[in-house]
């Protein structure tokens, strides 16, 4: 569709559908794993660091995907990339669903990482140019689903692990959302927009990519780690420093993510009326709101009240951030949505697992005190993006 076209409505048309529900899959799997880290540690007698390591697998993954850039959709096309990455985070969900060794469950992370970054990189760069100028709403209501898959993650652990069936049974709803996509739009064509030949491909990634485009991935590797430490750790953070059930731990982490669904909701509505600069620093006020009440509160409801503001901003980081990462990387959307994949596993690959290593030598909530300085950095690197791009557009 031309830009022109979608300036003046928004279609969410069968292939928007599909990158909506392709998203929201994949989202439902890595967000399990905070949740369920206190069941999987047990069962298996594992350390803090060796938990995180499942984190760092699953990050190792991407961060492959991303430095390859975009050679898989130049090489496979968009549908067969995103389709190939759909079926593979099938089979990693099944490894770990029967894995009862940390060697199979470990590999089922980096299964996970390598499958799901297919289908991340692909449905923004599907979404970015499908929707053009209308990117920051597509892009934001795709993760308004993924965060409501995410949210449903911690509430089905907790409801099997409750009933007898187990935190394992907890991954079929991925299995049955993969059956019914398969199902309905699995003859959905999907249109590699914006692929240039080879040749031009290999002269574009020499060039590299706009300066603003890589001061927003530096600030995307900050935000997700910030999400990240607190989605891995959180439930872990209620069990052994405010003395919460594992059972509860997960309840915790559902009204986290509810809170995330509720945030992205607003923001979807908020890109027709703000600029996704301006709703951005709103979102990294509520983190730094939220988070010392979580952190540092002596009182339990305190504490959970403190990580649910948190969770109103720091789910916004990412996809706000994004966007305007994807809108400053001119045509290179499928190279630039890669590199996103690189920032998101590096973070992912070092935030948690340091953190674990830091618990395992001081205990969690001291660990803890790497997670403001994620956010600190990158509230400072906002502001100076916006300072600087503000002074670019000021005609000389």
């Amino acid at each position: 569709m031309s830009d022109s076209k979608q300036s003046t409505r928004f279609v969410r048309d069968p292939l928007t559908w599909l990158a909506y529900l392709m998203l929201a899959y994949f989202a439902y799997l890595p967000a399990a794993f905070g949740p369920l880290m206190p069941f999987l540690r047990a069962d298996l007698s594992l350390s803090y660091a060796q938990g995180g390591l499942h984190l760092t697998a699953l990050s190792l993954g991407m961060v492959l995907v991303g430095t390859l850039g975009g050679s898989f959709t130049q090489s496979w096309g968009r549908r067969r990339t995103i389709w190939t990455g759909a079926t593979g985070a099938a089979v990693a969900a099944l490894i770990l669903a029967i894995g009862h060794q940390f060697a199979m469950t470990l590999t089922s992370a980096f299964v996970m990482g390598v499958s799901g970054s297919l289908v991340v990189l692909t449905v923004q760069a599907i979404l970015a140019d499908h929707h053009g100028t209308r990117r920051a709403t597509a892009l934001t209501e795709a993760n308004i689903g993924a965060g409501l898959s995410a949210a449903l993650a911690p509430v089905f652990i907790s409801i099997f692990q409750r009933i007898g069936l187990g935190w394992r049974a907890a991954l079929t709803p991925a299995f049955v959302l993969f059956a019914m996509m398969l199902a309905a739009f699995g003859r959905t064509p999907v249109y590699n927009t914006h692929q240039p030949d080879k040749g031009h491909a290999v002269s574009q990634a020499r060039a590299g990519l706009p300066w603003m485009y890589k001061a927003y991935w530096c600030c995307i590797l900050l935000f997700v780690a910030l999400e990240w430490s607190l989605g891995t750790w959180g439930a872990d953070f209620m069990v052994s420093v405010n003395g919460l059930s594992k059972v509860d731990a997960a309840i915790v982490m559902g009204l986290y993510a509810g809170a995330a669904i509720l945030s992205r909701i607003s923001s979807s509505r908020l890109t027709h009326r703000l600029d996704t600069e301006k709703i951005l620093l709103i979102s990294l006020g509520l983190c730094a709101l939220g988070f010392p009440f979580f952190w540092l509160a002596r009182s339990v409801p305190l504490s959970i009240a403190g990580m649910v503001v948190a969770g109103l901003g720091v789910t916004n980081l990412y996809p706000l951030t994004m966007t305007l990462a994807l809108g400053a990387a001119s045509r290179q959307i499928d190279l630039a949505s890669a590199r996103l994949s690189l920032a998101v596993g590096l973070a992912g690959m070092s935030a948690p697992y340091l953190l674990g290593w830091i618990a395992d030598q001081v205990g969690l909530m001291r660990a803890f005190a790497i997670a403001p300085i994620f956010l600190l950095a990158g509230f400072a690197g906002t502001l100076l993006i916006n300072r600087l791009r503000a002074r670019q557009l000021q005609p000389v």
